[in-house]
């Protein structure tokens, strides 16, 4: 992170911020591989789909701290990330995040998260950009696969973009929750086709944010037993 600050920094000042997306990306996947090589951890992606050519809302399950360096790792195109705040107490999140223009709320507050998003809405549109949120909020839930939280689907909505579902699969093997010891393994991401979200009526939205997650529920081999 200390080395990608010395890359980005100046390069941002020189070009007045108009290499977010470029240099966001390049750095993105140079920290992500490497930390995921240092690791021994492989990597291996699969586009269940067509690769998107065109603004999304990318979804992740989130139960391992790999997910952030596999989510470095994929090299998506034009993306910023929806994080907690608390990332920023890291200096060095605090510097990257602001300087590539990723989006950073209140995870405990709902009303907050949502005004956040919706004020980003404009700069998400006008500069064409994708976006990636963990539904679940946080790493730490009990269960493979967490309860999902809205903010993702009615950003969807709003927006009128595709939902792309990735799947880790057994990320939390070789590294559960929120813990900082690995093991060496491989990780198999499914990137899964788009979800159109044009014709959801805003009252079905936690409808289809339900169906989706029944997809990985299904995906993760869980059974959950019906209310």
């Amino acid at each position: 992170m200390f080395l990608s600050s010395l890359v980005l920094i100046p390069v941002m000042i020189l070009t007045l911020g108009k290499a977010q997306s470029f240099m966001g990306k390049y750095i993105s996947l140079f920290v992500g591989r490497t930390v995921l090589k240092v690791a021994g951890i492989k990597l291996n992606i699969h586009y269940v789909g067509n690769r998107p050519s065109r603004p999304v809302i990318y979804i992740f399950n989130h139960s391992s701290t790999l997910d952030l360096f596999i989510l470095l790792s994929l090299g998506l195109d034009n993306i910023r990330f929806v994080a907690k705040r608390e990332f920023q107490l890291n200096p060095f999140f605090l510097i990257l995040g602001n300087l590539t223009g990723q989006i950073f709320i209140e995870r405990g507050n709902s009303k907050r998260s949502l005004l956040k998003l919706k004020r980003s809405y404009e700069r998400i549109k006008r500069r064409n950009l994708s976006v990636v949120m963990g539904p679940e909020g946080s790493r730490k839930h009990e269960g493979i696969i967490g309860p999902f939280k809205k903010g993702a689907f009615f950003m969807a909505k709003d927006l009128g973009y595709p939902v792309v579902p990735m799947y880790f699969d057994k990320a939390y093997t070789l590294c559960y929750g929120q813990s900082i010891v690995t093991k060496k393994g491989t990780v198999n991401v499914y990137i899964h086709p788009e979800i159109e979200t044009t014709n959801w009526k805003r009252e079905e939205v936690i409808y289809h944010m339900k169906s989706i997650r029944e997809k990985y529920l299904e995906w993760a081999g869980v059974v959950e037993a019906s209310d």
